[in-house]
């Protein structure tokens, strides 16, 4: 979807409120006042708040799915290399976009949602899960790893820290003394993902299961 500077901007401000009041609780007369635009505008640039909310997710959406297509296409690169660099872009698309993270937390923890939320999350849900398991499948079968676990497991670990770490931003940033959402990012990137790349790296190597 080709969009405007404009739709860019108001889907950004919707985005922030989003993941403040959620999506229902979020009128698209608030989003108007905050683009400072009267809701005639916000209409004409999407139609309706069903629209935007659906531009939101198949803009964030796309970029995880154009990152897995590269991934999977490079020769140049091992089943381990592929994986963990899908694992650690997963994360870092997450933190640096930390309100629509929490938009597509609540959205999966509801027991019902729009077609057009839950249509995209689960086609992608489905790619990221198949394309994780030909990694895993890959890396074993040429004898790099050692263990076949499942897929979901590396959803389960990336998804969950990067919960973590947003949804406890402001302890967090005390804790290590850290002034803004630059920082945070940045220190996390160099003092928390070695931890957890070794870690997924250790799943892979080490099958204590045997």
């Amino acid at each position: 979807m080709a969009l405007s500077d404009k739709q860019k901007e108001i889907l950004l401000i919707a985005e922030e409120l989003f993941s403040q009041k959620g999506i229902d609780g979020t009128s698209i007369r608030e989003i108007s006042k905050a683009a400072d635009i009267n809701v005639a505008m916000v209409n004409y640039y999407f139609g309706s708040k069903s629209a935007m909310v659906s531009a939101l997710f198949e803009i964030r959406l796309t970029r995880t799915r154009e990152k897995l297509v590269t991934l999977t296409d490079d020769t140049n690169l091992n089943p381990m290399d592929k994986l963990l660099a899908f694992v650690e872009h997963m994360m870092a698309v997450q933190l640096q976009n930390a309100d629509f993270h929490i938009i597509l937390m609540n959205q999966l923890s509801k027991k019902e949602n729009a077609p057009e939320i839950t249509e995209g999350i689960t086609l992608l849900q489905r790619e990221i899960l198949q394309n994780i398991n030909g990694f895993i499948e890959e890396g074993y079968s040429s004898g790099l790893f050692q263990a076949k676990p499942d897929p979901i497991t590396f959803v389960i670990f990336a998804l969950g820290i990067i919960s973590y770490l947003i949804h406890h931003e402001r302890t967090l940033t005390n804790y290590w003394n850290i002034n803004n959402r630059e920082e945070y990012s940045e220190h996390i990137k160099l003092h928390v993902y070695p931890f957890l790349i070794q870690s997924f790296k250790s799943i892979l190597i080490y099958n204590e299961q045997k």
